[in-house]
């Protein structure tokens, strides 16, 4: 590596004409700050497209040409308001390297390309997330648990959510690494629980409405509108784009039974993946036929029970019995995808695997719909009304609104 210490700018960036500076902020609308500096940085011995940078926490980081030519922030490559990108992507060269690359006084990075003489300007907490040695991006889910999240079931106060940030924060995070939390003390009215997600975001509209009403019906058009038992399921999985979260707010439940049941989908898959690799293997690779129709509707969609990421981690779960039409496999290979989707079927109704919670009147069931499995235990409408509001809102949503928040609040 040809090493530059940490040193002055030449007088050439700041007078290039190619330099459009001051630069916009690397920081969008977010901080990216960080307590650790450049010590040094220099160009790739074998690679010269590639900078290296060495930290003051003793971390090495390597980085593009390429990403940083393309994310240059000065006026010529970057909208000065909305901070969307304005430079010809193709317009350089491909084999572009720098020609120098300096740390300002400052701290931050400034790199002269080569061929045109362009100036790019960068901030270490930029160039920090970036390099990958600190995380802006969505957490994937983690805490996955059984039976005994039953105990540590996390209840956030509605008027905390609602008055403080930093308890909104705490509760859309939980959300999101959990997969279920309830909300309490929530109004007793009609409606109200779009007043709480509207905080978040833009509420998914699909054929049952806006805010639906779960509760017995004659004439209904799905099994949620019975007394009858639910097994666990997520909704909706007959979309292409399945919902990302649910919420389920309960407006009365004075009626014998109905206790809600819910199971983490992906800890299914997990223990699936464990017990039984093979299949595992056919329920993330065999589509399945779901489908939802009424008068109005026809919904139909294929796809693996258990959808997998490029890297292989579980990334959502797509079970609804109710909704099951059937593997789309040729009749040779339709047996082993039943005994495999039985396996999974048996999984969800160990008691080991189910939490139960019996839904009271201003609790809200806030849980993500790609992951967690919900039900419920019949109940008798003779004996009361159980009456439940639901609504659904996608993860970009979640994601979007903790990141809004993060850039006032501290985050350890």
């Amino acid at each position: 590596m040809n090493e530059v210490e940490d040193k002055a700018p030449r007088e050439g960036p700041w007078a290039a004409a190619s330099f459009d500076g001051p630069p916009i902020s690397m920081s969008d609308h977010n901080s990216y700050n960080t307590p650790f500096r450049i010590l040094s940085t220099g160009i790739d011995s074998v690679d010269r497209q590639v900078v290296i940078l060495h930290w003051s926490d003793g971390k090495e980081s390597a980085v593009h040409s390429l990403m940083l030519r393309d994310q240059c922030s000065c006026r010529g490559c970057r909208h000065e308001e909305s901070l969307e990108r304005t430079l010809d992507q193709i317009a350089y060269q491909i084999d572009i390297a720098p020609r120098d690359v300096t740390i300002l006084p400052n701290g931050e990075l400034c790199v002269i390309w080569t061929v045109d003489g362009h100036v790019s300007i960068f901030k270490p907490g930029w160039l920090r997330a970036r390099s990958g040695l600190e995380n802006v991006a969505p957490e994937r889910p983690q805490n996955f648990w059984g039976q005994e999240l039953g105990e540590r079931l996390r209840r956030f106060p509605y008027a905390d959510i609602v008055a403080d940030d930093c308890v909104m924060l705490d509760w859309l995070e939980t959300i999101r690494s959990v997969g279920l939390v309830y909300v309490t003390g929530a109004p007793n009215a009609s409606g109200s629980l779009g007043d709480l997600i509207n905080r978040i975001g833009v509420i998914r509209k699909t054929n049952f409405g806006v805010i639906f009403d779960v509760e017995p019906v004659v004439g209904t058009n799905s099994n949620a509108y019975t007394a009858d038992e639910l097994p666990l399921h997520v909704d909706l999985p007959t979309r292409e784009y399945q919902p990302g979260y649910q919420f389920l707010h309960c407006l009365s439940n004075d009626a014998r039974g109905g206790v809600s049941v819910y199971g983490d989908g992906f800890f299914l898959a997990e223990r699936l993946r464990s017990e039984d690799p093979d299949a595992f293997d056919i329920l993330s690779t065999t589509p399945i036929q779901h489908r939802y129709h009424d008068k109005g509707c026809d919904y139909v969609y294929n796809i693996p029970l258990i959808v997998l990421r490029s890297t292989g981690e579980v990334a959502e779960i797509r079970y609804n019995p109710a909704l099951m039409n059937g593997f789309d496999v040729p009749v040779a290979e339709a047996r082993p995808a039943y005994v495999a989707y039985r396996k999974f079927v048996a999984l969800t109704r160990e008691p080991a695997n189910q939490v139960e919670v019996l839904m009271t009147v201003g609790e809200i069931a806030c849980m993500d719909n790609r992951r967690i499995l919900h039900g419920r235990r019949a109940f008798e409408p003779s004996t009361g009304r159980r009456h439940l509001q639901g609504a659904y809102l996608e993860h970009e949503e979640v994601s979007s609104r903790i990141l809004t928040l993060r850039r006032n609040i501290p985050v350890d």
